[in-house]
Parts: C-alpha cells; sequence; structure tokens
C-alpha cells in the first residue's frame, strides 16, 4: 500500500511540475 501511494504521489507531482514548466523537455532534462 505504501509503494502504491509513494507512486501516486510521484505522479501527482510529475503532473505539478509539467503544468508548471509547461515544457516536457524541462523533466527529461532533470
Amino acid at each position: 500500500m505504501v509503494v502504491l501511494f509513494m507512486i501516486t504521489f510521484i505522479v501527482a507531482v510529475c503532473a505539478a511540475e509539467a503544468m508548471k514548466a509547461d515544457n516536457g523537455m524541462d523533466l527529461k532534462t532533470k
């Protein structure tokens, strides 16, 4: 259950980062 929560949290963070940066290349560089 903890792993599932962590994965969901990471996905949410990635989505927030993508919306904030509005750029897919930024995530690839990171």
